[in-house]
């Protein structure tokens, strides 16, 4: 999968689609901290391509996305020289993950330390999400210590800025 649904950065056509089924896994799937930490992190790559190339700034979707505002990939051969047609598909797969941030954000308490750094690191990649994200990475701050809670400062570093200062001291 990490080839053909992306590749070097890129997302395909069909690379939006597959969200729902890695969210499935998540959910329904076995119960091993290592696979899951990795589906976290792969929906991560989906959306932001590689997410340490735009840390510790935040893509602003409005922008980012704006060439393919209103577009609707009609499907076919690939037009690689469409980048109107080439950006929907990275739009649909950060709007896919974006979506799921509710469930995501749920693994930022998981008692598997893996899935949760992996969790805290894909939130902060979703300012539109920051009313839902910053109370649970504020919680994480004033009550877990270790890797866990420096991860989740960062993040909410990120997100929430000079007012996240309370905290994270």
């Amino acid at each position: 999968l990490w080839g053909n649904i992306f590749h070097q950065g890129t997302v395909w056509q069909a690379s939006a689609k597959t969200i729902p089924f890695f969210l499935e896994i998540l959910r329904d799937g076995p119960p091993d901290a290592q696979l899951k930490g990795f589906i976290v992190r792969y929906l991560h790559h989906l959306a932001m391509g590689y997410p340490e190339d735009f840390f510790p700034g935040v893509v602003e979707p409005e922008e980012a996305f704006a060439i393919a505002e209103g577009y609707t990939d009609p499907g076919g051969e690939p037009d690689f020289d469409d980048q109107r047609r080439t950006m929907s598909w990275v739009r649909d797969c950060y709007q896919g993950v974006e979506e799921a941030i509710p469930e995501l954000a749920e693994l930022m308490n998981s008692p598997e330390l893996e899935v949760a750094l992996e969790a805290i690191a894909v939130v902060v990649s979703f300012p539109r999400r920051a009313e839902l994200t910053v109370p649970i990475l504020r919680e994480i701050v004033r009550t877990k210590d270790g890797p866990r809670a420096i991860n989740a400062a960062i993040s909410l570093a990120c997100l929430a800025g000079p007012s996240a200062l309370p905290d994270i001291e």
